[in-house]
């Protein structure tokens, strides 16, 4: 992997973390929200939130046909207790000891 290749995983993943703690203060929040508030681009916060959605540390609350209102999960909430980042989850979402 070259610099510029690991520069932006870092990045994204730190965008990610990011997102996560955010959900946890505001306890529910649309994408838009979040864009506007932590100056993410829509389309990381849109990628982002599809991450954490699949790992189980978020989930859409209400949908409608052009948009979802999303929240943190217990489990979101414990990794963020512990001290931990979403780099330290196993691959099936489960955390490692």
């Amino acid at each position: 992997m070259n610099h510029t290749r690991l520069y932006v995983a870092v990045e994204a993943l730190g965008t990610i973390q990011s997102i996560l703690k955010y959900l946890a203060e505001k306890e529910v929040a649309m994408p838009i929200q979040v864009e506007r508030d932590l100056k993410i681009p829509r389309y990381m916060v849109f990628g982002s939130l599809i991450i954490l959605e699949e790992l189980g540390l978020v989930k859409p609350i209400a949908r409608r046909a052009n948009w979802k209102l999303y929240k943190i999960t217990e489990k979101g909430r414990e990794l963020l207790e512990k001290g931990k980042t979403i780099i330290e989850l196993e691959p099936t979402g489960q955390e490692s000891s």
